[in-house]
């Protein structure tokens, strides 16, 4: 079953922390360009009836990942020679327009026993290419390599790859030869070949043609002779054996999770992914043979033949140079200026009284009154209701009203200047409480991205809410999902906060007046990201102008990295060679290793001599980055409460048992009598443990093998009474955490739970 070709959902496209690598929106869309491509190759291999299977990187991958490997961006299929031949034929008339098959045949620089399938042959910026292709510009394909079959004679193996490299060599050394030369090697060419060497009038077409004479040397095995396949360039040729498989691991495919698509892995894929990369579900990085990213020598074309450079955010040094903030229009600089202008009106209203000018002293009473009114306003607009200040201040109004009234009624002197001194003493204590409860009080504004990474900004909060005096001001920004132009286009859902938090509406908050004396932001690009941002007001090199500290703390962490690791190190660009980077006053890294990363990446932007300057900025506060993932409360799914629970309400002890398909492959049998081993072991102690079981994740194909697999999991679970199967990867993570013990297939749930400390034990089929 294939997969229908279908728009790519906009959150893929975002920036995105995998296994601990960070992976910008330019690589998430040279994968979505990838997954188009795929998705054509598939519709054609489904309509023609062709096999090709997930290959190299992309099998290792589907299987590990269930997608792309966090820091891989090439894709890699395999066909076997009769189908790769008919793919390479069907292929010209079935691929949309635009769309082109690669080979030696077709493309002048093109030397490689393989074809290559791109969407476009070249760099295109036309609105309708970006459309389909998520704005991502650059060539985008994948490579199809070929499996021949391997003599299983080792005479008659060597003779052949003898054969073709002697061949080859005759190819790429076809400008160096003369004429003699040139046709004595043809004519051994021919007899190795069995066949005469057509006409050609160019040494290009020669050179093809004794290509083509290698690949018929490479096909040159019948199925019936052979008990393994290979990729015959580069290691067939030079016989490699750790990649050579036996054939029946391809005989069928079943088809696999990679992305929001499917994929069809050799039914044998545990075995050719052991014996190509040992321990395969143990991450390493770096493995992956080619340039990354597979554009950035697109990308330096592009910019050589420009005029102007390539949009981006680009160092310079005016940006060091702080905007200044204007206080005098906060609440700070006015709230004095009106306490101020309410102490003259009390010195007026003194004056007037002891000179008993009545009128003057009304007029001056409804002044000090529109006064204290105003100030009130002003308080309870910035800090809210219910300060002392406020009532101090209210308390100042009733006062005047009631001295009103006693003017109006003819009262003595002696009773005016009690009231006077009332108004005296209510001032001094606004005074005072304005200064406490407001002027004096820090304020912190706290800008998280987005409720789900709320967990890196809740330290921040904690730690400022705990600060004597400090008012903090928790505004989660909008988000917007921005076009291939770089257009808004819609809001972004966002989720919810914890309730002990209160968030203020972006709208309901004057920066302008309040000039908070930090503000603390979690994203770094401004306008620099291509598939979301905030509103403008909220880029950095707009909020420093009010804060007299602009704090950068990324919303994320990812794994720290040595500066040897070329592609963490290169990614790093993208979230460190940004605005809120260089406009911050302090950026807070998760580590001092991550501080040096960040300094050495900068002085590649900016220059060595800004060095002093990040080495000022940047700095380590681990604190905030801190993973309570462990002391979460886990939620047990229902179904697993009867099993994992006593009934006096207290926890079993639960063992964590994982199997895979790929035990069948290369002796079911073997496999079979394994499993069932375990099972009867695992019976007899059922009522001191729960078993919860996580078998693969199981799909639409019924082949042989993979039917029988499912269909013994499924009989002998049954034979657990104390058991349950894992159908997801939120129960697999669950289950690791509630899990006592690992007995089960080398995987990184085994990986994850030895690294917390329990006890793992690796499955070995081979012995019973």
């Amino acid at each position: 079953m294939g997969n229908e070709e279908k728009m790519m959902d906009s959150k893929f496209l975002e920036d995105e922390i995998r296994d601990g690598f960070y992976i910008p929106t330019l690589g998430k869309r040279a994968w979505a360009a990838e997954l188009i491509v795929l998705q054509e190759v598939d519709r054609i291999c489904s309509k023609h009836h062709i096999k090709y299977f997930a290959a190299y990187g992309t099998l290792l991958g589907a299987i590990r990942h269930h997608g792309f490997i966090p820091w891989d961006d090439d894709m890699d299929i395999m066909m076997l020679r009769k189908d790769y031949e008919k793919f390479c034929k069907v292929a010209k008339e079935e691929l949309p327009d635009g769309f082109e098959v690669t080979t030696f045949r077709n493309h002048e620089n093109f030397w490689s026993f393989m074809a290559r399938v791109v969407a476009f042959p070249r760099i295109c910026f036309e609105e309708e290419h970006l459309e389909k292709y998520n704005g991502f510009p650059y060539i985008a394909g994948i490579d199809v390599f070929v499996l021949d079959y391997v003599h299983a004679d080792d005479e008659k193996k060597s003779e052949r790859c003898s054969f073709a490299k002697y061949v080859l060599a005759v190819a790429d050394e076809l400008e160096k030869m003369d004429e003699k030369t040139l046709g004595e090697n043809l004519q051994r060419v021919a007899s190795i070949c069995e066949t005469e060497i057509p006409e050609y009038s160019t040494l290009h077409e020669l050179k093809v043609l004794l290509y083509e004479r290698v690949e018929k040397l490479f096909a040159g095995v019948k199925e019936s002779e052979a008990e393994n396949v290979t990729q015959m360039m580069p290691f067939g040729i030079e016989k490699m054996e750790s990649a050579q498989f036996f054939k029946k691991y391809f005989k069928e495919s079943i088809r696999v999770p990679f992305e929001d698509i499917t994929v069809p892995v050799p039914m044998g894929y545990d075995s050719i992914l052991k014996k190509t990369y040992g321990d395969y579900m143990h991450s390493v990085r770096g493995l992956a043979g080619h340039d990354y990213p597979f554009f950035g020598t697109q990308r330096k074309q592009l910019q050589a033949c420009l005029d102007f450079p390539i949009p981006g955010f680009y160092f310079d040094k005016k940006q060091l140079e702080r905007k200044k903030t204007e206080e005098d229009r906060s609440y700070r600089g006015i709230l004095p200026l009106q306490l101020e202008g309410l102490r003259t009106s009390l010195h007026e209203i003194s004056k007037a009284q002891k000179n008993g000018k009545n009128v003057e002293l009304i007029s001056y009473l409804e002044l000090a009154q529109q006064q204290a009114i105003e100030l009130g306003t002003l308080v309870e607009q910035v800090k809210g209701e219910g300060l002392e200040v406020v009532t101090a201040l209210e308390q100042w109004c009733e006062e005047i009203y009631q001295m009103h009234q006693l003017l109006n009624a003819g009262e003595e002197e002696s009773i005016i200047e009690k009231s006077v001194s009332q108004l005296e003493s209510l001032y001094e204590k606004a005074a005072q409480r304005l200064q406490e409860e407001v002027l004096s009080r820090k304020e912190v504004v706290l800008l998280p991205y987005k409720a789900k990474y709320w967990d890196k900004m809740k330290h921040v909060y904690q730690e400022k809410c705990n600060e004597p005096d400090c008012d903090v001001y928790v505004i989660p920004m909008k988000c917007y999902e921005k076009d291939y132009l770089g257009n808004f286009v819609r809001l972004q859902e966002d989720g919810n906060y914890p309730e002990d938090v209160h968030c203020i509406a972006e709208e309901d908050f004057d920066f302008a007046l309040h000039q908070p004396d930090e503000i603390i932001m979690e994203t770094p690009y401004d306008s620099y990201n291509m598939a979301v941002s905030v509103k403008p007001f909220f880029f950095s090199s707009n909020l420093q102008q009010y804060t007299k500290k602009l704090v950068y703390i990324p919303y994320f962490k990812e794994d720290d990295f040595a500066r040897e690791d070329e592609r963490a190190f290169y990614n790093l660009q993208y979230y460190c060679n940004m605005p809120g980077v260089i406009y911050a006053d302090e950026v807070c890294v998760q580590s001092e290793s991550m501080r040096q990363r960040y300094i050495e990446k900068l002085c590649e932007f900016a220059g060595e001599e800004t060095k002093g300057i990040w080495q000022k900025k940047i700095v380590a506060k681990e604190e905030y980055f801190r993973d309570e993932k462990a002391d979460e409360i886990v939620e047990i799914p229902d179904n697993w409460k009867k099993i994992v629970c006593r009934a006096d309400g207290s926890d079993k002890k639960v063992l964590l048992f994982v199997t895979s398909f790929g035990m069948f492959v290369e002796n079911e049998k073997q496999a079979i009598l394994k499993l069932k081993s375990i099972i009867e072991c695992l019976e007899e102690e059922q009522e001191d443990f729960a078993v919860l079981w996580y078998a693969g994740k199981q799909n639409t194909d019924t082949i042989g093998s993979v039917k029988r697999y499912w269909d013994m999991v499924q009989m002998e679970q049954k034979k657990l009474k104390n058991s349950e199967r894992i159908e997801t990867d939120h129960e697999l993570e669950v289950a690791e955490k509630i899990s006592t013990a690992y007995y089960g297939v080398s995987g990184e749930a085994a990986q994850r739970m030895a690294q917390g400390g329990k006890p793992v034990m690796i499955l070995n089929s081979e012995i019973v």
